[in-house]
This record gives structure tokens, C-alpha cells and sequence, in this order.
């Protein structure tokens, strides 16, 4: 018997929602295993050591064993103040970091494998201790390195601190593994200062600020944290050597800072509190003056480096002047005559005053000095001896 047409249409319907069914099965599938994720296990048997002095976290783990295609590599990085930073991708079960003590700081590591970036294990996190009474801390640390000569650090005692507290200040180079301390200590207040011996800059620095009291907190500077990854750069200041007179105006020259190339300068020229800028890439300028007048002139350095300007102080003022001051001495000669003459009246008033108004007697005084003296003639008269002849 043959089959009838609908009945043929009605297998290859069901064929065709069987084969459809198992598809979409198997794709699922597919998609199920490929978006399966691989369970990562955090790090183990983590152990540090912190280097107050040099500011150094010294970080150690188990490494971590994984069967399979993972290549496991490990991402770590610390908070401070909640802000991750310093971040590192590594394979070595172990870190070594600088870190900014005196602040809340938080060291954190987790597994990853390589082939599949989004694999991330959880966070270990390890919350380092700060040693000391909160608030003895030095406190508004800043640090500015003098290019080619030094690196100055300034900062205020803690608030909690007493007032006999005292500072010393570690310098840390980790890539010469150098340490030196600070001994050019000044003190105004509560205020202190200290400058390094330090002709170069590095990248990497870190200053320890600890107390003469373990109550005392340390406090550590690192140079990357510092919001550019240095310290600023304070340019070392030019100073004007000669100025000389030229046509309808002056010539100035100055000394160079440094031996460094496409170095920049500002001159400032002041005229009756009106100041004007002036840039150039020389030692020297020609200015054009207004004649007859009062100028006073300096000059700073300014270096651009990487989207950074740094620059020096101003260098101390130069003064040119060519104003005639023989119309001024008159007026200084007058209140110089008026002070002579007021330091002789002083001196002399009395007899001054004698030699315009001589004294007056009083007539009582005048009658009795001239009865007086009657009285005195009269008996000198009687005194005089006879002539005995006359008798």
C-alpha cells in the first residue's frame, strides 16, 4: 500500500523539529561550556616585613598551583585612602613596594590566569598597622628638589605631638639601595627644614619622617605619589652680571642655571609699579627704556618638561636709573637749613632770648639798690677824720 501524500509530509515535519530540537541543544551546550568560568583560589600563607626607615613593604605568598590551561599570574597593588595605586601584574609570588606610611594604607593581591583576561581570582587584603599616637605624625610635608644641588623638605609638627618632639629625616634611593640620613636641620617654631645632599633626580625616592619617641607615628614622602611621579623641580636662580647703556635703552646678562639645552628666561622690567614681561632663550636682551626715568629689572629660569614647567626663583633686582637729581636738591637742602637752625636755637635760646628781650627790674628792687647805696656814700662822709688844725 502506498502512503499517502500527507502523511509523507507529516513524518518530514516531525524529522525537521527533532533535528531543529537537537541543535539548539547542542549549541547550548557549547555556549555553556565556553562561558564557564574557572575558579581562581586566592593567595596563602602571606606573610610581610615594613621598613619604617625606608618606607619598604616586603610582601611573601604560597604560589599558587593550577592544573589545566591557566597560566597563573598574580595582580596586586595597594590603597591609599581607599584610592588603589602602584598596580602590577607579575609571576613572581612575591612583592616588593614603597609605601606611604602615616596614612591608611591597604596591600592587596589576587590570582589571574594570562589566556583569559576576565579569570580574576577574589582580593587578599592586608591592612598594614600604623605604629604610634595618631596625630603625633609630622604633618604638610613637602618636598622640592633644588636641580643640581639639593633636595629641600619642609614640614609642621603633629598636632598631638609634643612640644618637645623632634624629627630626622631617611632618604631611600631603592634603585642604588642607598640610604642616607638628613643632618642640615633648621627649626623656626614649630616648623622644620632639612636639605639632602642630592645633585641628581630620581624617579623613584622615599623619605621617612620618624620621631625621637616611638609614641611618635612615622610618616612616609614616596616621589611617584607625589602627583606627577616626582618631586617638584625648583630651577636653580639666574643672576644679572652686567647691564650696560646702548641706543634708547639698556643691555642686560645673565648667568645660566644649568648646562642643559632650550632653557627659557623671563625678564620682568618695573617702571613706577607698572611691571612687564619679556621671555627669550638667551643669557642677554636689549631693552628699549623710557628716557629719564627709574627702571629696576630680574630674571628667572623656566624649563618645560613632559607638560611640566618648572622654574627658579627671581633673581635679585637690578636698578638703572637716569633721572636728573639735581632738581631734588633743593628740596632736600631746605628741611636740612630748618633743622640746623632749630638744633642752634635749642642750644642757644637762652642767650637768644637775653640779647632780643633783656631783663626788665622791678622798680621795688631798683629803689632799694639805689637807697642803698645813699646810705653807703653818706656814711663814708661821716667817717672821714677832722683837721686838727682847723680846731
Amino acid at each position: 500500500m502506498k502512503a499517502s501524500p500527507r502523511s509523507r509530509s507529516g513524518d518530514e515535519m516531525w524529522q525537521g523539529n527533532f533535528m531543529g530540537t537537537l541543535v539548539l541543544l547542542l549549541v547550548t551546550l557549547i555556549g555553556a561550556v565556553r562561558g564557564a568560568t574557572l575558579t581562581l583560589p586566592r593567595p596563602s600563607n602571606v606573610s610581610y616585613t615594613l621598613n619604617e626607615t625606608r618606607c619598604q613593604l616586603d610582601v611573601v605568598w604560597t604560589p599558587v598551583r593550577m592544573e589545566g590551561a591557566c597560566d597563573v599570574k598574580y595582580q596586586s597593588a595597594i590603597t591609599t585612602d581607599g584610592v588603589w595605586d602602584v598596580e602590577r601584574i607579575h609571576t613572581n609570588h612575591s612583592r616588593t613596594v614603597q609605601v606611604p606610611l602615616g596614612k591608611e594604607v591597604v596591600f592587596g593581591v589576587r590570582t589571574k590566569c594570562q589566556q583569559e583576561q576576565s579569570q580574576k581570582g577574589e582580593w587578599l587584603n592586608i591592612s598594614l598597622p600604623q605604629n604610634g599616637v595618631p596625630g603625633t605624625g609630622a604633618v604638610n610635608v613637602s618636598c622640592v628638589w633644588q636641580m643640581e644641588r639639593s633636595l629641600e623638605c619642609s614640614w609642621l609638627r603633629g598636632e598631638n605631638a609634643s612640644r618637645d618632639a623632634n624629627y630626622s629625616l631617611t632618604l631611600w634611593i631603592p634603585e642604588l639601595r642607598r640610604e642616607q640620613p638628613c643632618t642640615n636641620y633648621t627649626k623656626q617654631g614649630g616648623a622644620f627644614r632639612c636639605a639632602f645632599d642630592l645633585k641628581y633626580q630620581w624617579i623613584e625616592l622615599s623619605i621617612s619622617l620618624q620621631g625621637n619617641s616611638k609614641d611618635i607615628q612615622p610618616v612616609c614622602i614616596l616621589s611617584k605619589m607625589s602627583g606627577k611621579g616626582r618631586f617638584p623641580v625648583r630651577l636653580k636662580t639666574p643672576s644679572i652680571v652686567n647691564i650696560t647703556k646702548n641706543n634708547g635703552g639698556v643691555f642686560l646678562n645673565w648667568t645660566k642655571p644649568s648646562l642643559w639645552s632650550n632653557m627659557n628666561y623671563e625678564v620682568e622690567i618695573n617702571n613706577s609699579g607698572r611691571p612687564d614681561i619679556q621671555p627669550t632663550h638667551n643669557t642677554n636682551i636689549s631693552i628699549s627704556l623710557k628716557p629719564k626715568a627709574h627702571h629696576t629689572f630680574r630674571v628667572r629660569a623656566k624649563f618645560y618638561s613632559s607638560g611640566e614647567i618648572w622654574t627658579s626663583d627671581w633673581s635679585e633686582v637690578v636698578d638703572w636709573d637716569e633721572r636728573d637729581h639735581t632738581l631734588y636738591i633743593p628740596y632736600i637742602l631746605a628741611p636740612l637749613c630748618v633743622a640746623v637752625l632749630t638744633v642752634i636755637f635749642l642750644i642757644y635760646r637762652k642767650r637768644i632770648k637775653e640779647m632780643i628781650l633783656p631783663t626788665i627790674p622791678e622798680p621795688r628792687n631798683f629803689l632799694e639798690q639805689m637807697f642803698d647805696g645813699e646810705s653807703e656814700d653818706y656814711s663814708k662822709v661821716k667817717s672821714v677824720p677832722e683837721d686838727p688844725k682847723l680846731s
